[in-house]
């Protein structure tokens, strides 16, 4: 006998749910099955909406992604040479 809470319910009482099986195995294997079901459909979701997208909507989104002007201590430094700098500044304090 498995207790839930339904969001709509008045005053917040359980429901009984006799369906689900005690074994534990059994229901690993259910769980297992809906992630799997909700995942192939976020996934078609995914697929989807990539397959909606025009260039220029990728475009709009992949500036929107940009850091700001002059972010950067020192423009001719990668990404990983400033997080190195920043480790070694804060070992050393």
């Amino acid at each position: 006998m498995l207790l839930t809470w339904n969001a709509t319910d008045s005053g917040r009482r359980p429901r009984i749910l006799n369906a689900v099986s005690a074994d534990p195995l059994e229901l690993k294997e259910k769980f297992q099955a809906e992630y799997c079901a909700r995942w192939e459909a976020v996934e078609i979701a995914h697929a989807r909406e990539l397959a909606a997208l025009t260039e220029e909507r990728a475009r709009q989104i992949i500036q929107s992604l940009g850091a700001v002007e002059e972010w950067r201590e020192r423009p001719d430094w990668s990404g990983l040479v400033e997080q190195q700098a920043i480790f070694l500044r804060g070992r050393k304090s």
